[in-house]
């Protein structure tokens, strides 16, 4: 596991832009990222509703494509958002971070550097902070190490995969709108994914 600030993840994805895809968009003090083109969809996830399910959600939400179920690629997580309900309850969450972190070297505070990187054999740490977001009420973006699709949990306890083509959409969501008691639901307006604009 590494970590880096936000701006050194953003010039990492502009380096790897044939890749990812990835577009970021500020939204006041904060931001998140989209697509830009016209296949772009956001599909929510049902939120666990109790307690024993929200272990389930963080170990499951990175193998989200047929790829990563069979070896999962590693990916990043990054914390957008924090403190926006209790800041008291949300110190254990910082401590908790800061631990698992300092044991591979990482000794900047949790707010300075708040992107957290995974290697393929680190999903089981990365199941943590994904836990840490959905208990303390963090937003948070999950990035895969492929292109395709990101992921975002929202402090008010709703969740959604976005797709970035009509080939990641068929992969990963038809399967799941197919059965209407997963949960799954197409959103018609999201600022996560915004028609490309002709030049």
């Amino acid at each position: 596991m590494t970590a880096e600030t936000i701006e050194e993840f953003k010039a990492n994805l502009a380096k790897k832009s044939w890749i990812f895809n990835i577009k970021w968009q500020s939204w006041g003090n904060s931001f998140s990222p989209y697509y830009d083109n016209s296949e772009a969809k956001c599909v929510e996830m049902p939120f666990p509703k109790k307690a024993s399910d929200f272990a389930y959600l963080a170990v499951n939400l990175p193998m989200l494509t047929g790829m990563d179920a069979v070896q999962w690629g590693g990916g990043t997580l990054i914390f957008t958002d924090w403190g926006v309900w209790d800041q008291q309850a949300s110190l254990a969450g910082y401590q908790m971070v800061e631990r698992i972190r300092s044991s591979f070297g990482e000794h900047r505070p949790f707010n300075v550097a708040t992107v957290n990187r995974f290697r393929q054999d680190e999903h089981l740490i990365l199941t943590n902070f994904i836990l840490a977001a959905l208990i303390y009420g963090w937003d948070a973006y999950y990035v895969p190490n492929h292109r395709g699709c990101f992921v975002h949990i929202s402090h008010d306890e709703w969740c959604c995969v976005v797709t970035e083509r009509s080939e990641d959409f068929k992969e990963i969501v038809e399967p799941r709108l197919s059965d209407p008691e997963n949960g799954y639901r197409v959103l018609t307006d999201s600022r996560f994914c915004m028609p490309a604009t002709s030049s």
